[in-house]
């Protein structure tokens, strides 16, 4: 494809949705894209991509339950690329990130530390308490890593049933220090890998409604 969409495909919110997108464009020849969407207001809703270049825009509204919609290009007044997106609200929701790797178990596709570290940038509200609940996998044992966030590094085991279950992990306002901070997770030496399949980032109090 000349242009490509890059971006999550799954939003969290609590109320307003601020979503950054990322147009780039794969050709040596510029590219103008028209834009329109089923939800929101994108901003712009049209872009002139220079050769090889790339361009910034933004899905802006107001959720207020969970939906599935779409963002659709059209390059040069043709060709369309359809971006699928799913907007989560819950109650307390700041960020939601899927960490979809090329393996699954029990119909969740997840990533592993054995295959490298795992890491992603989160949203955060600064100087903010929260908690960072992880959708942590385990096979009746108990599944570990060195996570590390911003300045902050501990070691994170949990465990002891099949299949997947949200551990949380509590971050003081202190250690908010940016609204956006680097998430690593990284195996441990001799102890089981863990694996993982998403991250929410929640207000205290709350929790992701399918936590049991």
């Amino acid at each position: 494809a000349a242009v490509r969409v890059a971006g999550r495909r799954i939003v969290g919110a609590d109320g307003p949705v601020d979503y950054p997108i990322r147009l780039v464009n794969q050709t040596a020849v510029e590219q103008r894209v028209q834009l329109h969407t089923d939800w929101g207001e994108l901003t712009p809703d049209s872009v002139v991509l220079p050769a090889e270049g790339t361009a910034s825009l933004s899905l802006k509204g107001t959720a207020e339950q969970s939906v599935d919609c779409k963002l659709v290009a059209a390059v040069n007044g043709g060709r369309e690329i359809v971006w699928p997106l799913r907007i989560l609200c819950e109650p307390g929701l700041i960020d939601v990130v899927e960490t979809c790797g090329h393996q699954s178990y029990n119909e969740e596709c997840y990533r592993w530390t054995g295959d490298g570290p795992i890491d992603y940038e989160i949203a955060l509200r600064p100087n903010e308490a929260q908690v960072v609940w992880l959708r942590w996998g385990a096979k009746d044992d108990q599944r570990s890593a060195t996570l590390r966030l911003g300045e902050r590094e501990t070691e994170f085991t949990h465990g002891g049933y099949d299949g997947f279950q949200w551990a949380p992990y509590a971050l003081p306002a202190e250690a908010a220090t940016a609204p956006r901070l680097p998430l690593t997770l990284t195996e441990i030496e001799g102890k089981k890998g863990a694996f993982v399949s998403q991250i929410r980032v929640m207000k205290p109090g709350t929790k992701p409604a399918d936590a049991d």
